[in-house]
Formats: structure tokens, C-alpha cells, sequence
């Protein structure tokens, strides 16, 4: 993840690309159209109605798809990098609550 930042942090600089707080509003609906796109993906590759009805081969579904999931994990990253934080860390803390939850409540893998 540090490298991610770092390589995104170079790649704002290199575009003068203006992520500061009022800016904040266009990256969150980039994500979103981005997310969107992650979810049709999805469901083209795991909705039976959808099976056989796309031009798209499995393999060329899971290359889109992991195209689509680079661009919602680099908006994420630029949106830590602008706001200086550290996902490394944010990461930890977040898998750290998630096992606590699931182990609090006595359930195993979801």
C-alpha cells in the first residue's frame, strides 16, 4: 500500500492534478462511476441471466474487472495521499476491528 501512494503521490504531482478539499467532490463521483462499473462487471459474471448474453470471454470479464478494481483502489489511494494518510496503518486498524467484531460475536468467515 505505501508503494501505491507513493507512486500515486508522483503521479499528482506529474499531472498537477488538485485534490484538495474542494476538489473532494468530483474524486467521490469518479469512485462512485467507478464502483458502478465494478458492480455491472459483477453481476455480468455472476447473474445467471446474464450467462451467454455478453460478447465477453471469462478471462476478457476478469481482465475488465481487475482493470476496473486498479481504478477504484488508485482513487482511494489519491484520496489518502491528499489528505495525508497513512492506509498502511488505516488497513491494520481496519482488519484489526473487523476480527475483533467477528470474534465478539462468535461467528467465523462470512
Amino acid at each position: 500500500m505505501k508503494e501505491a501512494q507513493e507512486m500515486n503521490k508522483k503521479l499528482m504531482e506529474e499531472m498537477e492534478w488538485d485534490y484538495s478539499s474542494e476538489k473532494v467532490a468530483w474524486v467521490i463521483a469518479h469512485l462512485a462511476e467507478e464502483v458502478g462499473e465494478v458492480a455491472t462487471i459483477i453481476k455480468k459474471m455472476h447473474n445467471p441471466y446474464y450467462s451467454g448474453r455478453t460478447e465477453k470471454t471469462e478471462e476478457e470479464l476478469r481482465d475488465h474487472l481487475a482493470d476496473e478494481l486498479s481504478d477504484v483502489i488508485g482513487l482511494c489511494v489519491r484520496i489518502g495521499v491528499a489528505h495525508d494518510i497513512d492506509l498502511n496503518a488505516a488497513m491494520k486498524r481496519n482488519h484489526e476491528k473487523i476480527r475483533s467484531k467477528f470474534e465478539r460475536n462468535g461467528e467465523g468467515a462470512v
